[in-house]
């Protein structure tokens, strides 16, 4: 009887440790999705307000609907570029033996 209390403690100590490193793992989870999504705003951010010089730089060159033609063609390669990367990505993690 004794061996299996001591068995049976030693899975609640066992569970209890687990569970807080469960906890740990998941708050550090938590923090990288937020500094990623961070980032991420961050970066949106930038790239709106690049694509706003830019067309304020070229409206003083071009006529207006060129310059419109050319901030939204470099909108359109950016946004390409970005889902090219995110499916290289995807394919290179997805290809990974774990």
């Amino acid at each position: 009887m004794r061996a299996l209390t001591e068995a049976i403690i030693s899975l609640f100590d066992l569970a209890e440790a687990e569970g807080r490193l469960l906890q740990r793992r998941l708050l550090q989870t938590l923090v990288v999705a937020l500094l990623m999504l961070m980032a991420t705003l961050m970066a949106m951010g930038a790239a709106i307000l690049f694509m706003a010089a830019l067309y304020q730089f070229l409206i003083t060159f071009w006529q207006p609907f060129l310059t419109l033609i050319a901030v939204g063609s470099a909108c359109l390669l950016l946004a390409g570029v970005l889902l090219w990367s995110a499916r290289y990505v995807h394919t290179r993690n997805r290809n990974k033996p774990v």
